[in-house]
């Protein structure tokens, strides 16, 4: 998950959004949403793709991952505190 998560942060465009699909397979197993949750600053980052500037289908893929992520206990948190900074 920590590779997928260093490329998603240095990509642009449809690489982009085909590492958001990855990382939404992921997110299907426990451990990988826990590996999600462990990583804060990757939330926020997930948070600034929710942009008028960002590709449509990197959008949409950027908020279904953090909609999963409100719907877990500690998740919610870390996508409230994306949205404050």
């Amino acid at each position: 998950v920590d590779p997928l998560l260093g490329l998603l942060v240095h990509t642009t465009g449809n690489a982009q959004a085909y590492g958001l699909n990855a990382l939404r397979v992921l997110m299907g197993y426990v451990s990988g949403l826990q590996v999600m949750m462990m990583h804060p600053d990757f939330v926020e980052q997930l948070f600034s793709l929710v942009a008028p500037t960002t590709v449509a289908g990197v959008c949409r893929q950027a908020i279904e991952l953090l909609f999963v992520m409100c719907n877990v206990d500690a998740g919610f948190a870390l996508v409230h505190r994306a949205a404050k900074n």
